[in-house]
């Protein structure tokens, strides 16, 4: 009896794992609740995306969504755009409808794991999101939203512009109004040291954007007030190198 009440525990421990491995709509495309069956985000854990963030239309590029923190020992993930389409990189991923899922719990390396994944752009330039939510799972998984990942559809022509610029331009960001996150372009003339960094009204440095040497060409830069604990309010954000400086102000609305 005692044995088929562990089996049966075991045998319910994994279903719900595995069930919540098959939603989908978890992300912030669609809910601002997030993974409800586990109470809310957690701090605890850090979801993020990392890929490139201009793509031409059209065209398919790769993307990862990396989780770490928390104290389960397994992880699920569920990814989802505003708009072009998502496929599996590999068999850690499968497609649920529109959305990513994973395919089956993951096991922490090293208390993280990265999921790699496609995403084909739209046929129309524009401004994209891609939206991610991870789990840490064990008997009571904790979770969290991934910062939005803002890509920068362009086109051909788009493309093929972005060669060399022949004067150094800060960019209004977009967009701005923002929550959380807003891109900011810049061109730069000659080879030499970039920063872009971020300040509030009272001078404080916030965050550092760019700190390299960069090659003459046209760039964006995504901002994330998400986890930064920043009030709603005016920001500046300053383009410096050795031969150019500007500074243009945006505005967070929460």
């Amino acid at each position: 009896m005692k044995k088929y009440i562990g089996l049966l525990l075991i045998t319910v421990f994994v279903t719900v794992v595995l069930a919540h491995s098959s939603n989908t709509g978890n992300t912030r495309k669609t809910s601002v609740t997030g993974c409800s069956c586990h109470g809310s985000a957690s701090g605890i854990v850090t979801v993020s995306i990392s890929g490139p963030s201009q793509v031409q239309t059209g065209s398919t590029s790769t993307f990862k969504i990396t989780i770490s923190g928390g104290s389960g020992t397994r992880v699920c993930a569920d990814i989802a755009a505003s708009s072009g389409s998502l496929q599996p990189f590999d068999s850690a991923l499968k497609l649920s409808g529109t959305e990513l899922i994973t395919n089956g719990t993951k096991t922490y390396t090293n208390g993280q794991y990265t999921y790699s994944f496609n995403y084909t752009a739209p046929a129309t330039a524009g401004s994209q999101t891609l939206y991610a939510t991870g789990l840490a799972t064990n008997s009571s998984g904790q979770w969290n939203f991934a910062p939005d990942k803002i890509i920068s559809v362009v086109t051909a022509t788009d493309v093929k512009n972005n060669s060399i610029p022949a004067e150094y331009l800060l960019e209004q960001n977009y967009p701005n109004p923002f929550n959380p996150s807003t891109l900011i372009k810049y061109s730069i003339a000659e080879t030499e040291n970039v920063t872009l960094k971020i300040y509030d009204m009272l001078g404080n440095e916030i965050k550092t954007l760019v700190n390299e040497v960069k090659q003459p060409g046209n760039y964006i830069s995504e901002f994330s007030s998400q986890n930064l604990n920043l009030a709603s309010g005016i920001y500046f954000y300053k383009l410096q190198t050795g031969k150019f400086s500007s500074t243009k102000k945006m505005l967070l609305l929460k």
